[in-house]
């Protein structure tokens, strides 16, 4: 499953995109055959160290990871993970107002800004999410821990909730 920030580094260029993070549809929009064994690009990753606030606002302190078993022999990865940094500075504009893409919550979470998820918003077991100013979610909303979406007016993709939400 691709994680946020989910990138693809070709020899020309990085794709990624402000509303999902699935490498597949990266590939698929750019018109690049997946082709296992010998890729001629190499799916990437910024993943925060967890999803408190706190965290998602280092973003020096985020993972950069290679997302598959091999790479192309023109790899460089201190040039890869520099320019994708870049563009993550630019994705991720702090305060928190929108978050360019999808959203995982794993333990306590206290949004207080945050206005609109661009992808979709998961929030798993034991979690708890307090994000009094969200409005929408682009894609789907899973809640199977605890959040509470005071002004929530929209979910663009499939709603489940498995435990409890206010």
């Amino acid at each position: 499953m691709c994680q946020f920030k989910s990138m693809v580094v070709t020899r020309e260029r990085i794709l990624y995109s402000t509303s999902h993070d699935s490498h597949r549809k990266l590939l698929d929009d750019a018109g690049i055959p997946d082709r296992d064994g010998s890729p001629d690009f190499v799916k990437v990753e910024i993943v925060p160290r967890d999803y408190s606030e706190a965290a998602l606002k280092d973003l020096d302190s985020w993972a950069f990871k290679v997302d598959q078993p091999t790479t192309p022999d023109w790899w460089n990865a201190k040039w890869a993970e520099s320019e994708c940094r870049e563009i993550l500075k630019k994705i991720v504009v702090l305060p928190l107002v929108s978050w360019p893409g999808d959203l995982r919550v794993y333990g306590s979470a206290k949004f207080d800004a945050l206005k609109s998820v661009g992808g979709y918003l998961y929030v798993y077991g034991s979690a708890k999410l307090d994000a009094p100013a969200l409005k929408s979610v682009g894609g789907d909303l899973y809640v199977d821990g605890s959040a509470k979406l005071d002004a929530l007016k929209s979910v663009g993709g499939e709603l489940r909730v498995y435990v409890s939400a206010k």
